[in-house]
C-alpha cells in the first residue's frame, strides 16, 4: 500500500471534481448589486484609513494597497467593479499609493527578486500605472533580471525566482 508523504501538508478538497453553479454579477437583484457595491467602497474606505504600514512591497505595504485599487479600477466585464466615478476614485488612489511605494522602493532596495516582497512588484505595478515612466521602471526591472538568474537566488514566490516569473507575466 503507498500512501502519499505529503498528506498531512494539506487538505483534501471535497468538491474538486464537482460544477458549483455560480450566478453572473448581472442576474443578481438590484438590491443585492447595490449592497455588493455598498461593500466594496466601504472597505475600500475603511483600507485607506487605516493606511500603509512604512512598507512599501505588495505582501503588506503601499505597493499592495495600490494594486487591490488597481484590480477594482479594472474590474474586467464584472459590471460591479470598476465603473464610473469609482472607477477615477480607485485609479487616482492606486496611483497615490504606488507613488509612495516607489518613493520607499528606491530607499529599501532589496537582494531577492520576488514580485510580492521584494522592488520586483512595486516596479511592475509602476510601470503599469505610469506610462510616461515605463522605461525607467523596466529598465530596472531588467537590472534586477541578473539577480534573478544567479543560481544563489532562491526559486520561491515571496521573494525568489517563481515571484519574478509572476512579475514578468503581470508585465505582459
Amino acid at each position: 500500500m503507498t500512501t502519499d508523504p505529503h498528506a498531512d501538508r494539506f487538505i483534501p478538497n471535497p468538491w474538486l471534481h464537482e460544477t458549483i453553479p455560480t450566478t453572473p454579477p448581472s442576474a443578481l437583484p438590484l438590491t443585492d448589486r447595490t449592497r455588493i457595491e455598498a461593500a466594496i467602497s466601504r472597505n475600500a474606505s475603511q483600507i485607506l484609513r487605516s493606511g500603509p504600514n512604512g512598507t512599501s512591497d505588495i505582501y503588506h505595504g503601499s505597493a499592495g494597497l495600490a494594486f487591490m485599487f488597481w484590480k477594482l479600477a479594472n474590474g474586467g466585464t464584472d459590471p460591479l467593479l470598476g465603473v464610473g466615478a469609482e472607477k477615477t476614485r480607485c485609479e487616482d488612489v492606486a496611483k497615490g499609493l504606488a507613488r509612495e511605494a516607489l518613493e520607499g522602493n528606491e530607499a529599501e532596495g532589496g537582494k531577492h527578486v520576488g514580485f510580492i516582497c521584494t522592488s520586483s512588484g512595486p516596479l511592475a505595478l509602476g510601470a503599469i500605472l505610469f506610462p510616461d515612466r515605463r522605461s525607467q521602471y523596466l529598465a530596472q526591472l531588467k537590472a534586477i533580471s541578473q539577480r534573478a538568474l544567479s543560481s544563489s537566488e532562491w526559486s520561491e514566490v515571496l521573494y525568489g525566482r517563481a515571484g519574478f516569473l509572476y512579475t514578468l507575466l503581470f508585465l505582459s
